[in-house]
């Protein structure tokens, strides 16, 4: 344990803009201080374990890509089928047997283990173990916490803009491109399914401006998510239709982020009047003015 570490701790399920002053401080901490800056996180079990019928908003290994962005290269994701189970002072005392911890970020609405303890044990913890505490205010818009469970209504509602607020960047979803129903490339129109993993939140059902990024490149896309009742397709679709693209992508991972939210799902008695449809939202679609500083 010859490293001494400030270790900035949260689920950070969403990395927002509270998450990312958070990760700031413990950046600016470790600098001054000639620490090691390093995040504390669970895996994507966490929920489920809790018996929380919530998804993840982003998956660990998105989180960590996230983490790397915002500055942070040493995150430790513990394990949380064998950490829940503990108690806040268990977890903690575990914790020091394997890192030599100088300080410790937190932010003011901290509750941790089986026990649920709050920024006043850790307080206590901290003076009694010589750790410095360090609590970042809380951020609030329009009236309204910057909180996970805020940005997960959002998504859920398919607003993806005020979503986009909280982010400081547009909401992403990742999955791989699998074969559809081919239908449209019959009618000259190419679109890519894609798989999603089932721990991961998805938007509202309804079509989306989007931006597709493929290899490293990105394109402007419209994103059609639920049920295709034109078809009689009941089940949950995500397809994307890729404006000027031709490759073949299947098996390959395709990265969609939200831009804004065009409408809801509408069932056409002619499948030529969905083709129709997706021409003029297409059109709508590209007049959407884009923040490049957003697609992170």
């Amino acid at each position: 344990m010859d490293k001494k570490y400030i270790f900035g701790f949260g689920f950070f399920d969403s990395v927002h803009i509270g998450h990312q002053n958070l990760i700031c401080r413990v950046l600016k901490i470790a600098k001054e201080s000639d620490l090691e800056p390093s995040i504390i996180t669970f895996d994507d079990d966490f929920y489920m374990l809790l018996n929380n019928p919530d998804k993840n908003i982003y998956l660990s290994s998105e989180r960590d890509l996230l983490f790397n962005y915002y500055g942070i290269n040493k995150i430790v994701t513990l394990k949380s089928s064998s950490t829940l189970n503990l108690t806040a002072k268990e977890f903690f005392e575990n914790l020091l047997k394997n890192y030599k911890i100088e300080q410790i970020v937190v932010g003011g609405d901290f509750r941790l283990g089986k026990d649920q303890r709050d920024i006043n044990f850790l307080k206590e913890f901290c003076v009694s173990n010589n750790i410095r505490l360090n609590i970042v205010k809380l951020l609030n818009i329009n009236g309204e916490k910057v909180s996970t469970s805020t940005l997960r209504k959002y998504i859920k509602n398919g607003d993806v803009k005020m979503a986009s607020i909280l982010l400081g960047r547009y909401f992403a979803i990742t999955g791989v491109v699998v074969p559809g129903r081919q239908e449209g490339r019959n009618n000259k129109l190419n679109t890519a399914n894609i798989f999603i993993e089932e721990k991961k939140i998805i938007p509202k059902d309804g079509v989306y401006a989007t931006i597709s990024e493929i290899n490293g490149q990105f394109y402007r896309s419209i994103t059609h998510i639920g049920a295709i009742p034109t078809y009689n397709i009941d089940k949950l679709v995500i397809e994307t239709h890729v404006f000027d693209f031709n490759s073949n992508i299947y098996n390959k991972n395709l990265k969609l982020y939200f831009i804004d939210r065009i409408r809801d799902v509408k069932t056409f008695s002619q499948k030529e009047d969905l083709y129709k449809q997706i021409e003029i939202d297409s059109k709508r679609a590209k007049r959407i003015k884009i923040n490049k500083k957003l697609i992170v």
